[in-house]
């Protein structure tokens, strides 16, 4: 306990405790909100069954094989329309080209359109939206029908002096593929550009895509997770508890506030 303790103060971290909870039948923690736990200890029921008297049980589901893929299924995704409807995304990599294809619950899947390949995928969904970025190719829009680039990325930045949370004024090169995108406080976040690793780029409210940070509260903007730290790069952010948890390669930090 006392290297670790060291550690984290070391890191500026603060130490976790393990977060108790009541009503636990069997390890099943029927009354726990996946919200107000640490990222650690929450909970995921996806794809179960819970009975009367707390058991547990997988969610029988089906099996259908995906016909008309090419390369390899890197990356699952789930889109949900503001309709209800949902649409399921596969990105495929056969060495040569990224595929992303839509397939249907029957298997059969067709191809949406095709990125450069290599990347290091994640995505997030924001009003109507899926995002799928990659660290070798543009931010992807999916509207539950097409494909197509994310408009207003890259920004052209304005004017903006150093600042508490900017230790660059607009003299930077921006990187046009972030790999790291997350929703949080109605607006999207964007990181992992290979240009400016200390970076952490937000939307405009409601609008996920303007990027420029002039106009009114829809502007966008960056902030910097302090360049100097030698902490490393950026290698996850997470929407949790009204914060944003930048997690770099040797320390974690929160962004608080909208």
């Amino acid at each position: 306990m006392g290297d670790r303790s060291l550690l984290c103060e070391r890191l500026h971290l603060m130490p976790i405790k393990p977060q108790l909870f009541t009503d636990n039948i069997l390890g099943l923690n029927l009354r726990a909100i996946e919200g107000n736990a640490d990222p650690r200890y929450a909970l995921d029921m996806d794809g179960v069954l819970l009975d009367t008297l707390g058991g547990i049980s997988k969610w029988p589901g089906r099996t259908a094989k995906i016909t008309g893929l090419t390369g390899a299924v890197t990356k699952l995704i789930e889109h949900n329309g503001n309709d209800g409807t949902i649409k399921l995304l596969a990105y495929c990599d056969d060495g040569a080209t990224a595929t992303i294809y839509s397939w249907t619950p029957e298997g059969a899947s067709a191809s949406l359109g095709t990125v450069a390949t290599g990347g290091e995928v994640s995505h997030a969904q924001f009003v109507g939206l899926t995002v799928i970025v990659g660290n070798k190719f543009v931010p992807q829009k999916y509207n539950g029908s097409t494909l197509g680039t994310l408009a207003g990325w890259p920004p052209v930045y304005s004017t903006q002096a150093v600042t508490e949370i900017s230790e660059d004024d607009t003299a930077f090169t921006l990187g046009a593929n972030p790999s790291l995108v997350e929703t949080h406080v109605n607006r999207l976040w964007l990181s992992g550009d290979a240009t400016n690793p200390y970076k952490v780029y937000y939307s405009g409210n409601f609008t996920p895509e303007t990027w420029t940070n002039t106009g009114s509260i829809e502007r966008g903007g960056w902030i910097d997770i302090l360049k100097n730290d030698n902490k490393g790069k950026i290698t996850a952010i997470v929407s949790w508890q009204n914060k944003l948890v930048v997690f770099k390669e040797l320390a974690i930090y929160f962004i608080e506030g909208t």
